[in-house]
């Protein structure tokens, strides 16, 4: 049988720490199209259009699209039973803050994603001027001079509200922060079906 000297093998074998010389330029062209690869996804994300979900306002994808709900609340409810974001009766609160400057008649989107099983009590909002402090807006008046639609609508994600606002005067829009608060229960929570009169008495 014929021997094998390990001894000779090892004196074949190439000095440690110096790589073949195809090994460190398979390494830098490896580099490289990752420098490039890096580029051009900057690049493509820079000219892309954002989402629709960005567009509209939401800060995550609701989804697809599944059906629209019936708005049985009311929108920028009057203040004069709101005593803060109080959680009894299994009450959850969900709220958006937006820097609005737009022109008269521009539109700007406000969306908030909520469970699917979700039920919507009542809608707050208000505003605030730089520095200044957070006025009611309702349907008794608001300091923000701009007209509020929401589309209450359920997506495979959750429930998705997204709120329009719409410039009627660009006098006093810059800088001023548009806020939402929504009071909302699970499904399983809610021992009754309250309706748009009694909703305006009381939150």
């Amino acid at each position: 049988m014929a021997s094998y000297d390990t001894r000779e093998a090892l004196l074949h074998l190439p000095p440690r720490g110096n790589p073949p010389a195809g090994a460190r330029e398979w390494a830098v062209r490896a580099a490289a199209a990752a420098t490039a690869l890096v580029f051009i996804a900057v690049a493509a994300g820079q000219l892309m259009p954002p989402s629709w979900w960005v567009r509209a306002g939401f800060e995550m994808n609701p989804g697809f699209f599944v059906k629209k709900q019936f708005v049985d609340y009311v929108v920028c409810q009057p203040w004069r039973d709101f005593s803060g974001m109080a959680t009894g009766g299994g009450a959850h609160w969900a709220t958006r803050t937006a820097t609005v400057a737009m022109k008269a008649g521009a539109t700007a989107n406000v969306g908030l994603l909520l469970p699917k099983d979700a039920v919507v009590d009542a809608v707050y909002c208000g505003s605030t001027n730089p520095g200044g402090s957070t006025s009611e807006c309702s349907m008794s008046g608001c300091d923000y001079p701009a007209v509020v639609s929401l589309d209450d609508d359920l997506y495979t994600h959750g429930r998705a509200l997204s709120f329009t606002l719409e410039a009627k005067s660009g006098a006093g829009l810059h800088g001023r922060l548009f806020q939402l608060w929504v009071k909302w229960r699970h499904a399983n929570s809610v021992t009754g079906t309250r309706t748009t009169a009694e909703l305006e008495e009381r939150p």
